[in-house]
C-alpha cells in the first residue's frame, strides 16, 4: 500500500538493524520511492494499530531529529522531496498487539488512578471544610456561653453596686451626724 496521506503515514519511527532488506522474507524487494530512490525500511514506532510494523520510506521523506525545545535553535527544514511510504507489513503481529493493549491498559489504569485520587481529595477537602465548620461552630457558641456567664455576672455586679450606693446615700440621709447627737 503506497501513501502519500499524512493520517496513513507513521509519525514515529526507529531505524534498526533487523530492517535491512537482507532480513526480510524472500520475494520482499527494496522498494523504489516517486524520486528514483531505493527506499529505505524503518519500524513505526507509534502506540497505535500500526505499532511495530515496518514500511518503506523514502530517504529524502523526514529527518529522525527530534524536535528542539526553542524553535530558534534550528532554523526551520525545508519540506520533504517525496513523500513516499509503502507498508511492509500489512499486518500486526501478535506481540505487538498485545504490547499495545498492555500499554493502552497501562495508560487508562493510570487515568483512573488519577480521578480516583482527584476524587479523594475532594471528599477529603469536604470531610475537612466540615470539621473545620463543626469546630468554629462549637467554638463559637462556647464564646457566646462565657460571653452570657460574664454579662451575668457584670448585671450581678452592677446590681450589688446599686444597692450599695442605694445604702450609702440612704445613710447619708438621715443627717450629718448620728441621730442620738441630733
Amino acid at each position: 500500500m503506497v501513501s502519500s496521506d499524512p493520517k496513513e503515514n507513521p509519525r514515529k519511527w526507529k531505524h534498526t538493524v533487523d530492517l535491512w532488506p537482507s532480513n526480510f522474507p524472500e520475494g520482499t524487494e527494496q522498494a523504489r520511492c516517486w524520486c528514483g530512490d531505493l527506499c529505505v525500511s524503518k519500524r513505526c514506532d507509534d502506540w497505535d494499530a500500526k505499532h511495530g510494523r515496518r514500511f518503506w520510506m523514502c530517504p529524502n521523506y523526514a529527518h529522525d531529529k527530534a524536535k528542539p525545545r526553542n524553535p530558534y535553535d534550528y532554523p526551520p527544514s525545508p519540506p520533504p522531496l517525496c513523500q513516499f511510504v509503502k507498508w511492509i507489513d500489512l499486518e500486526q503481529s501478535t506481540s505487538h498487539k498485545e504490547e499495545v493493549a498492555y500499554e493502552e491498559g497501562r495508560k487508562w489504569n493510570y487515568m483512573f488512578n488519577l480521578i480516583r485520587e482527584e476524587e479523594r481529595e475532594k471528599k477529603m477537602k469536604i470531610r475537612l471544610e466540615k470539621q473545620r465548620l463543626e469546630k468554629e461552630k462549637k467554638e463559637q457558641e462556647e464564646k457566646d456561653l462565657r460571653e452570657a456567664e460574664r454579662e451575668k455576672k457584670r448585671e450581678r455586679a452592677r446590681r450589688a453596686r446599686e444597692d450599695a450606693e442605694a445604702q450609702e446615700d440612704a445613710t447619708k440621709r438621715k443627717g450629718k451626724y448620728p441621730h442620738w447627737t441630733q
